[in-house]
């Protein structure tokens, strides 16, 4: 394992030895290499005009195309770089850089004044940082309308519909679309071998942990969802580690398998494979939708990925190594369904769920299945009981036919309930998330998770855009307040702050008052339902106004009825 930027930690699994030579060969050495799949982006950021540089032409140069961006095939380390250099260096002017003398020949080094283009800026994140900031910024997104499908798409499809078969009890079965053959995978068994002992050690030293972690594995083997096996002639060995869900209702702990993990040949299970296209609906549309019914409900699949077969013929590309007890021999098992951390899971899984909807003779239904999950979350609702009532039997049916169980029922209705002891366990009173909005049921109101670690010693640019970035309202409700947060970010760019420098005196104050003001959004909130009842009348109504900070937009929903009661609702931009 070596750190980089930031302490991005990444593995190593292939060394190799190498010997190089200058280009005039009056200079050779060996190295011992570590081997990653890229060092950095092509250097130079851009293409320039050497003969600005006036550099004399009796210099012979260690790269003669240095002034064009190419790849970077060896990083030199400390034990060997100041080995190379000599003590030569020739300024070439002004704002412009110097020529430095090395064994491999001079090389240029320093700003090149005057730049025809500007160059690259290269920002590090931790994943997390990175992929909130990502999801912070894309709520602000319009998705694209078109449906036409990529040829990569159309081939997942094509390669879903003649490949895909369900079992005697209905289950499906899948085969994962690869883009490449198995065979263009290396050895993975060592580097997954080495994975596990970290692992075993990280339980040994958590009793508790280790509990978890063998029941979890218990349940899969006891479902059926992965069995032992032979070790295989070829085979793709998957390294496994825990993750806590403290917000989960059910299971804290799951194992996430890590399919992206490079094999000899520097390719992963997840490198070969397709993702498939998106067949739901987006996130922000299901949340409207749930906005207008009278009555909802909600739930969702239990295991999903997991109650979907995958074929024979590829288990074996969905290895790991186990043992409940180290002073055991490790143990090769096979998971035999659709594995969560592959990239083609979720295409899969929810594939399957449109094909039941494609396959259901009931419209309304067929079209609840389609339009009102995201995942293996179901937002749905109807304007009567009955209705509702309805829509939980079917869908509950038609998932139960091909062994898709829903359960974590939640709903305004509960007498659409038959069974009391289900009524017993829905327990109303308990707030819900629906797609990362609060949801209580039973005064049927949305409201917001505020999660601000305010017991920090220094406030950084790091620390307020990790913050930041846990705010999560994809209905645009908490616009007013953080149009505020984005500014200042704004403002934290312009600075050009380190990650780790503490912020002005100005900026500080602003971020505690902003801290302590979000604070009180955990008091607030919004009825669910945006519409009267039995409405006649719908008229929408959109303001919109912008300063040189930003720009907004509010679109206010007003509904009348028969008996002219009326409802204002709003969502903000």
């Amino acid at each position: 394992m070596i750190s980089g930027i930031n302490n991005v930690q990444v593995p190593i699994s292939v060394t190799g030895d190498v010997r190089i030579c200058s280009i005039n060969e009056s200079f050779n050495t060996n190295l011992k290499c570590l081997v990653v799949p890229e060092i950095t982006g092509q250097l130079p950021n851009h293409y320039f005009d050497v003969s600005k540089l006036n550099i004399p032409k009796h210099y012979n140069m260690a790269d003669p195309n240095f002034s064009r961006p190419s790849d970077i095939d060896i990083l030199l380390g400390a034990d060997i770089f100041y080995d190379v250099l000599n003590a030569q260096k020739v300024p070439l002017g002004p704002n412009l850089p110097i020529l430095q003398g090395t064994k491999l020949g001079w090389i240029v080094v320093g700003p090149l004044g005057t730049r025809d283009k500007p160059s690259a800026s290269y920002c590090h994140f931790t994943k997390e940082i990175s992929e909130n900031l990502t999801r912070f910024w894309r709520l602000e997104e319009i998705s694209s309308t078109s449906s036409k499908m990529s040829t990569e798409e159309e081939y997942c499809e094509d390669h879903f519909l003649k490949n895909t078969y369900r079992d005697n009890n209905g289950r499906f079965s899948v085969l994962m679309p690869l883009k490449e053959p198995e065979t263009s995978l290396g050895d993975s068994y060592r580097m997954a071998e080495k994975r596990f002992y970290n692992l075993e050690k990280k339980l040994d030293k958590n009793l508790d942990l280790k509990n978890q972690y063998h029941n979890f594995i218990k349940e899969y083997e006891s479902l059926g969802h992965l069995s032992k096996t032979k070790k295989p002639n070829f085979g793709y060995y998957m390294p496994h580690h825990a993750v806590i869900r403290e917000g989960s209702e059910t299971t804290k702990l799951r194992t996430v398998f890590d399919a992206s993990a490079k094999t000899t040949s520097l390719k992963s299970l997840n490198d070969i494979q397709y993702t498939g296209p998106v067949v739901q609906d987006e996130l922000f549309d299901i949340l409207l939708r749930f906005r207008q019914h009278r009555y909802v409900l909600t739930g969702d699949i239990q295991k999903m990925y997991r109650q979907i077969l995958i074929d024979e013929s590829q288990r074996h590309l969905q290895l790991i190594l186990w043992r409940y007890n180290k002073y055991e021999p490790l143990q090769v098992y096979k998971l035999n369904t659709v594995t969560y951390g592959t990239a083609s899971a979720p295409y899969l899984s929810t594939r399957c769920l449109l094909q039941l909807a494609l396959e259901c003779p009931d419209k309304s239904i067929a079209n609840v299945i389609r339009h009102d999950f995201y995942m293996d979350d179901m937002l749905t609702g109807a304007d009567s009981d009955v209705e509702l009532a309805h829509v939980l039997n079917q869908v509950t049916s038609v998932l139960n036919s091909a062994c898709l169980p829903l359960h974590k029922y939640r709903t305004n209705c509960p007498h659409i309930f038959n069974d009391e002891t289900m009524t017993e366990s829905l327990n109303l009173n308990k707030q819900s998330s629906v797609l990362g909005l609060g949801w209580t049921p039973d005064t049927d109101t949305l409201n917001f998770s505020i999660n601000i670690n305010k017991n920090t010693d220094k406030i950084t640019k790091r620390v307020i855009l990790s913050n930041t970035c846990k705010i999560f309202d994809p209905l645009g409700l908490l616009s007013p307040c953080t149009v505020t947060l984005k500014i200042l970010l704004q403002k934290l760019w312009q600075l050009k702050l380190g990650w780790d420098e503490v912020v002005p005196n100005d900026i500080n104050k602003i971020w505690n008052k902003m801290i302590t003001d979000l604070e009180l959004l955990l008091s607030v909130s919004v009825p669910r339902h945006a519409l009267c009842v039995a409405p006649t009348v719908c008229e929408l109504h959109c303001f919109v106004d912008a300063s040189k900070d930003a720009y907004a937009a509010c679109a206010y929903l007003r509904t009348v009825n028969q008996t002219n009661q009326g409802i204002f609702s709003s969502d903000g931009r």
